[in-house]
């Protein structure tokens, strides 16, 4: 606790001698935000916002302190805030796709993802996450095709890969899901969660040798 101590008294000596320091309110605000002094931190990040209209980190702060307040609704504006001072600022997307689906409200979070993808056409994380919210829906071939478009971007996310498998699986097209958690394997062998999953499935289809193999290694 000591660290922030410094850190915070170094940020207050900063606003003292330039007020207008957006950036030393933000920092502010973070070091508020590690404290659990919520109101602090939200009056900070406020105060920054204020002082640089152009930054969307301050916004996309007071969104995040929302939510973790449980006040999903009230995050919204301030998402939307950070993405009109910046229209391709991922988490700013990620976040307020993420909030919508929380509430099983899936259509606006489909849209707020699209949106990141017209801004951002080569992020992997915005298209894996559009792919999971389609496997959510049962929407098979639109999560197929948004995973294949994640791995292009991306081709080792072990993320996308297990999802690609598990949407398989749900396709009842065990052998797919073999290949691309193998596949997967063959890229990264130290991928756990791969490794893991394709212990389970390999069990279930009677292998029990290998899949006991996997699972060792998995766990250990």
């Amino acid at each position: 606790h000591r660290r922030y101590s410094e850190a915070l008294a170094q940020y207050r000596r900063a606003l003292e001698l330039d007020p207008a320091l957006a950036a030393a309110c933000t920092g502010l605000g973070k070091l508020y935000t590690i404290q659990g002094k919520i109101d602090s931190a939200f009056a900070a990040f406020q105060e920054a916002g204020r002082l640089d209209e152009g930054d969307p980190e301050p916004p996309y702060l007071m969104g995040n302190l929302c939510v973790r307040q449980g006040q999903l609704d009230r995050g919204v504006p301030y998402y939307e805030q950070a993405l009109e001072r910046d229209p391709s600022y991922l988490r700013a997307y990620v976040n307020l796709a993420g909030l919508h689906a929380r509430q099983t409200d899936y259509g606006p979070a489909v849209a707020a993802l699209e949106r990141g993808i017209r801004a951002l056409p080569q992020s992997a994380e915005l298209w894996l996450r559009l792919g999971r919210i389609h496997l959510v829906q049962a929407q098979y071939p639109e999560a197929l095709e948004q995973l294949r478009q994640a791995l292009q971007f991306e081709p080792g996310n072990g993320e996308a890969l297990e999802m690609q498998a598990q949407v398989y699986l749900q396709q009842q097209d065990d052998e797919a899901a073999l290949r691309v958690l193998r596949g997967g394997l063959d890229r990264d062998s130290t991928n756990a969660a791969l490794r893991a999953r394709l212990g389970v499935l390999l069990f279930e289809r009677g292998e029990v040798a290998e899949a006991v193999a996997h699972l060792e290694v998995a766990i250990c």
